[in-house]
């Protein structure tokens, strides 16, 4: 009676083991490659390995269609046993069932199908527009992480559209924290016909006193046809994993304090028969040997029913004709002046075909001008002679000046000297 059980409990196993043999084989990815892999299965098994003793790894997933999938993290340890083994166990313990009667490996004691997460393997989960950022912290005897993409059993069947998984991870210290993210998701738009006006802000920077120098933002601008972008992806943000033939593309590249600043671009956008367009813009964001990130804004809907006049752009040999043009005319216009300044160092006037009536009154103020000049200095000049004429006749007038109770009848007279004198000189000489 107890052989029974036990070639059930066998049987059961074989048959788990071999099912689990026909199955796809796990996919295993290399670190810092951005991976896609296409699901083909309702369950496909994603191998993440672990090179390196380190605490967390970090994993950056996108879906093509999230409503269709879900994923798991768990442990991944299996090392299978023998066939032999399994038909003649011989340790009772080997294989057996747990509680809700799923295979258990004895090494691992995990199930083997892993439709939940494995608890606290996830430590933190950050939902970017587009993809998530997935934080798993290690323990010191895990060897590989197995990652599980699940379909839904309400998903719609369609072989014509191709559903994948984009996979990236690597292997760190500690949980990576946030650097850049974008000062607004969404995009506003003004629109004239055809005439798009767009407004998108810039990247914010995370870190305290980040040094920007090095630090550079490409913006790419696309436009779409919605019906296409979305036939191909429920996930319209992988657009930017993959080439997708778009509408218009244009990009903006900015460098250091630049990028903070809010943008603004003005497009024509094609009329595409009047259909829904959609309006894509990515940052492709960089400092100096770091890895490059992308951020995505908000998709934006839109149509065109209506064009503008057409702009008629000229040919690049009828541009370089004009702007020869152009500098010939500069180069005339340089001459001219110069002989103007030259005629007027000389004291002519240039003449001026084009305002006759604004050179003669100039013409007239400035022999106004003059005669003021003349007919002041004229008069300084008479001034200054009645002055001078004045200073000399005051001062040559006191010199030639008679007194009147002056007697000039002793004018001329020889005085006799007096006899003492006279005769005493006398005498001392004779002596």
């Amino acid at each position: 009676m107890n052989s029974l059980p036990k070639s059930i409990i066998n049987i059961i196993s074989l048959l788990l083991l071999i099912s689990y043999s026909f199955s796809a084989d796990p996919i295993e990815l290399e670190q810092n490659t951005f991976k896609k892999v296409v699901l083909t299965e309702d369950e496909t098994q994603i191998l993440l390995s672990i090179s390196t003793q380190t605490s967390r790894m970090s994993v950056d997933v996108a879906l093509s269609h999230p409503s269709d999938y879900k994923i798991t993290f768990n442990q991944y340890d299996i090392e299978p046993a023998s066939f032999k083994e399994i038909i003649e166990p011989q340790n009772s313990k080997e294989f057996h069932l747990n509680e809700e009667e799923m295979f258990i490996h004895p090494k691992r004691r995990l199930s083997s199908i892993f439709d939940t997460n494995q608890t606290d393997l996830i430590e933190n989960e950050d939902l970017l527009v587009g993809q998530s950022k997935i934080t798993l912290k290690l323990g010191q005897e895990m060897k590989k992480i197995v990652l599980t993409v699940l379909k839904d059993e309400n998903a719609k069947a369609d072989s014509t559209v191709e559903k994948a998984i984009f996979v990236k991870y690597k292997l760190v210290e500690e949980q990576e924290k946030k650097k850049y993210q974008l000062k607004k998701e969404e995009i506003t738009m003004s629109q004239d016909k055809d005439m798009l006006s767009i407004n998108f802000g810039g990247v914010e920077q995370l870190e305290e006193n980040a040094n920007l120098t090095n630090f550079v933002s490409v913006y790419n601008v696309n436009l779409f046809d919605k019906q296409t972008l979305t036939s191909k992806y429920e996930n319209v943000y992988l657009y930017a994993c993959e080439e997708t033939q778009s509408l218009l593309s244009t990009n903006i590249k900015l460098k250091g304090e630049a990028t903070k600043a809010d943008n603004y671009l003005k497009i024509k956008a094609p009329l595409n028969d009047k259909k829904d367009q959609a309006l894509l813009i990515n940052a492709k964001v960089k400092n100096g040997d770091e890895e490059e990130q992308i951020l995505h804004y908000k998709l934006f809907d839109f149509k065109v029913e209506e064009e503008s006049g057409e702009r008629v752009w000229p040919e690049e040999k009828e541009e370089e004709k004009e702007k020869e043009k152009e500098k010939e005319k500069e180069k005339e216009k340089e001459k001219e002046k110069e002989k103007e300044k030259e005629k007027e160092k000389e004291g002519e006037i240039p003449e001026n075909p084009t305002n006759t009536t604004n050179s003669s009154t100039d013409g007239k103020e400035k022999n106004e001008y003059i005669l003021f000049i003349i007919m002041g200095s004229f008069g300084g000049i008479v001034i200054l002679t009645f002055i001078i004429v004045f200073i000399y006749v005051k001062i040559n007038g006191n010199k030639t000046d008679i007194e009147e109770d002056t007697d000039y009848k002793d004018i001329g007279k020889i005085e006799a000297p007096s006899n003492k004198t006279d005769k005493g000189n006398v005498n001392e000489e004779e002596e």
